[in-house]
């Protein structure tokens, strides 16, 4: 036993320490995410590559070089790049082989959503590059990992728990000082705390699981929606600065500054003939542009530094429109800086559409640098710019939209309400408080412009004037969260139950043990209890019938059944110190001399060392029977002369009991009492030899105690080798 204790012990020490190696690793593990790319960076990339390529003609090194670009990648489905001096598509790839390759417009989105970049050399628009990715979907990362190691960690912890647990019960089953005996009301409860413990701890385990499981899915969706936002102000800048590269080329071209001084005169002259012609003149020169999309149909102010229109098109954006604060765009664009004005509406009435496109100011200069004008102009519908967000789009119901201080959503939505393209209503927290100093992305949890609730990131857009709202439906981001859930309860649910089942199944073995070990003791205590009668055969049923004048005495004084039951079965053990007893001594048919007194007096030690210190509760009741059943109630009785209270009960009952059949019994040194005389003689030892209450319970029994009394006599031998329940 002691062997495999040990080796038990080894096996605790080495998996504690395989788990101390785990919890480190998990805690020193780090989440990286990779870096999120968009259809911009890809564009971008594209674009320098091919800028020298395209510009000398080497459409054959292109070809090689985007092979390799393609093959390296795994998210493109569509490149284009146009030369846009021959206005020919020089290189084209397509995921599924339907390439559009003729009649590209770069004013549209072109047969697919696509992201449309110029190129550019050496400060000359060359041509434009088209590139379509993949839908994006939520990345996995280490925390998936680390989640693992954590649940590993948990399990494995429970096991231990286990482990120990048994470990400390084996150790109390071969220590001879335990306390709590099988079966007793007292094993009962510990082993239900230790279950309810086990439960409980195995419960409170898996919701800590479950909810670290969610806490780590929400954080990693924290983190995409937060780069979505970052993808979103980082291209609105480079959409700037290409925007800027393009109208720089534009404005500074003879061209274009010839017609804008024309238009600056004809402010001053008021020619109607020279206005239109300049007008014309300055929609060939924007229209040159088209592929970047800027064409004569686009939109547009131009103002001289004074603020004075000096030519417009078109009616969706006006004069009142354009303010001239301190930090307005008009402002910033006398100082040079190019900027976006804020989104408007086209329409004072609430129930109509809110059309947001965004506009742009650039500062036109003369040939000396100077700043002469600002033109307030459209922005291109091109893909990656604000009015189309859908490159923003990832998984099944993530998007990215814009929504003004009021909560209307102004940009174009994922899942539009009706054919008009209306996206409705979406209130925000931040509503209430982005005119703060605190500028922080959080994420919040309730219902979008469709009424689903979804995880829901919002920023404020300082330059657009605008709230950009990151969000993804809740049941999405959760849908593994919830089949995560499901898979711990069902562990959770499986192990409690096969724990219980398990425990349940040992008791019953332990029950089953534990009665035969009771049987077994009861049969060596009525033995033992017999073999008193070889040394006192006149007293053949003497056992019998004060072991149920015991166990009518104590059910009737209110004992407890189990209590009654273990009296009952540890009573034959009272006398079997006799066995000590010389047998000339024992059999003596006359009364005792003082010596001899000496020596029988000795009887109730000899059966207490006979019996021995017991952990069983049986044999620990026949031990205080054995060695107290000839004391008294006031102190004058052996061997210890102890009274009262002090006395066991056990021990107590029996004397009445004791006394009661050897008065009404025959001896070799004396003849039967009637009952009558015993009774009037233990109702005078009220108070002195016997516990006056239990005197009182031994009356009250007298009925059911003459039954035994004929029914168990001397004279029924084949009862003399057998107590009857």
């Amino acid at each position: 036993m002691i062997n495999r204790l040990n080796k038990l012990n080894f096996v605790i020490i080495f998996v504690l320490f395989l788990i101390g190696a785990m919890v480190m690793f998990f805690i020193n593990s780090t989440s990286d995410d990779k870096p999120l790319t968009t259809e911009f960076e890809v564009a971008e990339e594209i674009s320098l590559i091919s800028a020298a390529l395209v510009y000398n003609m080497d459409y054959r090194q292109l070809d090689v070089i985007m092979n390799v670009m393609i093959n390296n990648r795994k998210d493109i489905m569509n490149v284009t790049i146009i030369d846009d001096v021959s206005k020919g598509v020089v290189f084209s790839y397509s995921l599924n082989g339907k390439t559009k390759t003729t009649a590209f417009n770069g004013l549209s989105t072109g047969y697919m959503k696509r992201h449309l970049l110029p190129i550019v050399y050496d400060g000359q628009l060359i041509g434009s590059v088209s590139v379509e990715l993949k839908p994006k979907l939520l990345s996995s990362n280490n925390r998936y990992h680390q989640n693992t190691s954590f649940i590993i960690v948990f399990f494995l912890l429970v096991l231990i728990f286990l482990n120990l647990m048994f470990y400390a019960l084996l150790k109390l089953s071969v220590s001879s000082s335990r306390k709590v005996q099988f079966g007793s009301k007292k094993f009962i409860y510990v082993i239900m705390s230790c279950m309810s413990v086990f439960i409980a701890m195995t419960v409170f385990g898996g919701y800590f699981i479950i909810e670290k499981n969610r806490s780590i899915i929400e954080s990693r969706v924290e983190l995409y929606l937060n780069k979505n936002i970052a993808d979103f102000n980082r291209d609105m800048q480079k959409t700037k600065g290409i925007l800027e590269s393009i109208y720089n080329q534009m404005t500074e071209t003879v061209e274009f500054q010839g017609v804008y001084q024309a238009l600056l005169d004809k402010n001053q002259s008021n020619n109607a003939v020279s206005d239109r012609q300049a007008n014309d003149d300055l929609l060939n020169i924007i229209n040159r542009f088209r592929h970047f999309g800027i064409s004569y149909d686009l939109s547009f102010i131009i103002m001289n530094v004074d603020g004075d229109i000096v030519a417009r098109q078109g009616n969706s954006i006006a004069a009142d429109d354009i303010t001239k604060t301190i930090n307005s765009a008009f402002i910033a664009a006398l100082s040079g800086h190019a900027e976006f004005l804020p989104p408007k509406k086209a329409d004072n009435n609430p129930a109509s559409q809110y059309y947001a496109d965004l506009y742009f100011s650039y500062p036109i200069k003369d040939a000396a640098g100077n700043v002469s004008g600002v033109f307030f102009s459209e922005i291109p519908k091109l893909p990656f710019i604000y009015a189309d967000m859908s490159q923003y789009d990832f998984a099944t119901s993530g998007e990215l939209i814009a929504t003004n201080s009021d909560g209307y959503i102004v940009s174009k939505c994922r899942y539009p309400q009706d054919s008009m393209m209306n996206c409705g209503y979406m209130q925000s927290a931040i509503t209430s408080v982005h005119y703060s100093d605190q500028n922080e992305n959080y994420l919040e949890l309730f219902d979008d412009y469709r009424g689903q609730e979804s995880y829901v990131l919002t920023s404020w857009h300082d330059e657009l004037n605008v709230i950009l709202v990151s969000k993804m439906c809740s049941s999405e981001v959760l849908d593994s969260f919830y089949e995560f859930q499901k898979g711990i309860i069902l562990i959770l649910v499986v192990m409690s139950t096969f724990t219980i089942f398990s425990t349940i199944y040992t008791l019953l073995l332990g029950k089953n043990a534990n009665d035969k070990l009771i049987k077994s003791n009861h049969g060596i205590i009525k033995r033992l209890g017999h073999a008193a009668e070889f040394k006192d055969n006149e007293t053949a049923m003497h056992i019998v019938r004060m072991s149920y004048y015991s166990k009518i005495i104590a059910t009737n004084h209110g004992c407890e059944p189990v209590w009654v039951e273990l009296l009952f079965n540890a009573a034959p053990m009272h006398d079997i110190g006799k066995i000590g007893v010389p047998d000339h001594i024992l059999q003596k048919p006359g009364r005792l001399t003082p010596d001899e007194w000496v020596i029988m007096r000795q009887h109730p030690e000899f059966g207490a060392r006979i019996i021995g210190s017991q952990d069983n509760e049986l044999l620990r009741m026949a031990h205080d029977i054995a060695i107290a059943h000839h004391e008294k109630w006031d102190g004058t009785g052996y061997p210890y002369g102890i009274q009262g209270e002090d006395i066991p009960i056990s021990a107590r009952i029996i004397a009445i009991a004791d006394v009661f059949d050897a008065l009404t019994s025959d001896r070799a040194y004396k003849k039967a009492w009637t009952q009558e005389d015993a009774v009037t003689l233990i109702c005078s030892e009220s108070g002195k030899h016997f516990q006056p209450s239990l005197v009182n319970t031994f009356i009250t029994s007298l009925a059911e105690i003459s039954d035994i009394k004929a029914k168990y006599t001397d004279k029924n031998k084949e009862m003399s080798c057998r107590i009857v329940k």
